[in-house]
């Protein structure tokens, strides 16, 4: 269980290479799952690297849309 937020940084950061290459409808998916992974890692760990990282996600998510 310590390791989901560490997990949904990689989804973040693949998504965000996804992007780059044009995928962006899996990317899309990616960052969609990580956001809802780090929302809830947040608020259980109150990790603040996990927070900045819920921050961006969402960014990346609203330019995906």
């Amino acid at each position: 269980r310590e390791l989901v937020g560490d997990l949904a940084w990689a989804k973040v950061s693949q998504a965000a290479v996804l992007k780059e290459t044009g995928e962006r409808t899996r990317a899309n998916a990616l960052d969609r799952s990580a956001v809802a992974t780090l929302d809830i890692e947040v608020k259980r760990t109150g990790r603040a690297d996990l927070g900045n990282l819920l921050s961006m996600a969402r960014k990346h998510l609203a330019d995906l849309l």
